[in-house]
């Protein structure tokens, strides 16, 4: 039987924890399981569900992904100390390729349940390795949206516009606010709550709620209507995503402190719900219940938000 310590020596080599102090490096592998692979044996196809981290200890995976005809192409081939499934651990979803080992392989585990678990019992290591997938999601986001001003061709990044223009609004039923993405895993205290920090807001369409640039003032969550995040230089752009009911934006620069990569403005006329950066940083900090929720609701958000932003990338690509 390989002692539960030994798992922290894997651990603390991967980049993924090279910034986690040591005792938190401890207690997150002391929730990890073990899993053995003969050659040839799957850890999962392409399209199961995805809930867990998984860290290769030992041997060598192949990871591959269907293509027409039925075959399969090899996109990369992990080694000890590699790390795959981290974006699941924080939103679920899909596995985008299937895993394969391609010799004896063992790999530790993480499952999503268990560190969900950790994260609500306010555990430093869980906590600390959130933080940590949050800024990597993040360096992925303006990644792409690097690429996309890259692939407009020459010219700046427009200016902005002016001051938000907007005007108060009444919040709408929590009926229909219970609906919406964002606060699905919210009670109507927890909802309350949130609220009580924001100020809700009628917007005209094109307004500008933040330019690419500039530091946002507030989080914006869409109540009605549609915001839209472009990327754009000269007279060129390209929407990178519509900002819907119950979803949010202007909040990555709030999570890694850097100005925003995108034009958001409003696509149609919209309501919102506009969260301050002092509000914002008490939430996030999720030492209460709605806090808790929030960044759990935000932290969806942020991956899918990723993984839109292939999208334009393609379209730009071959269109």
């Amino acid at each position: 039987m390989i002692s539960k310590s030994e798992p922290a020596v894997t651990v603390a080599a991967a980049p993924l924890f090279s910034e986690l102090p040591s005792d938190m490096v401890f207690s997150i592998s002391r929730e990890l399981r073990r899993i053995e692979l003969a050659p040839g044996e799957l850890l999962w196809r392409q399209g199961d569900a995805a809930d867990g981290f998984h860290l290769v200890e030992s041997g060598r995976l192949a990871v591959t992904a269907r293509a027409p005809g039925e075959r399969e192409i090899e996109l990369v081939e992990l080694r000890s100390g590699d790390v795959l499934g981290e974006l699941p651990l924080l939103a679920g979803g899909e596995r985008s390729a299937s895993v394969r080992a391609l010799e004896s392989t063992s790999v530790l585990v993480l499952d999503g349940a268990r560190f969900r678990t950790l994260l609500a019992a306010l555990d430093p290591g869980a906590e600390a390795l959130r933080r940590r997938l949050l800024n990597i999601v993040c360096e992925r986001l303006r990644a792409r949206h690097a690429r996309l001003a890259v692939m407009l061709g020459d010219g700046a990044a427009p200016e902005a516009s002016g001051d938000l223009i907007s005007r108060p609004a009444p919040v709408p039923p929590y009926s229909y606010l219970a609906r919406l993405a964002l606060f699905r895993e919210f009670g109507a205290q927890a909802l309350d709550e949130l609220l009580a920090v924001s100020e809700v807001v009628d917007i005209g369409r094109g307004v500008e709620v933040c330019a690419e640039g500039a530091t946002p003032a507030t989080c914006a969550v869409t109540l009605n209507g549609a915001l839209e995040e472009v990327v754009r230089r000269g007279d060129r752009g390209v929407r990178v995503r519509l900002v819907g009911p119950g979803f949010a934006t202007c909040y990555v620069s709030f999570l890694d402190g850097l100005p925003s990569s995108v034009v958001v403005s409003a696509r149609e006329p919209a309501r919102l719900a506009l969260i301050p950066r002092a509000a914002f940083d008490d939430l996030a900090a999720a030492r209460a219940l709605v806090g808790r929720s929030f960044l759990e609701a935000l932290q969806r958000d942020l991956v899918n938000a990723l993984r839109l932003a292939q999208r334009p990338q393609a379209r730009l690509s071959f269109g």
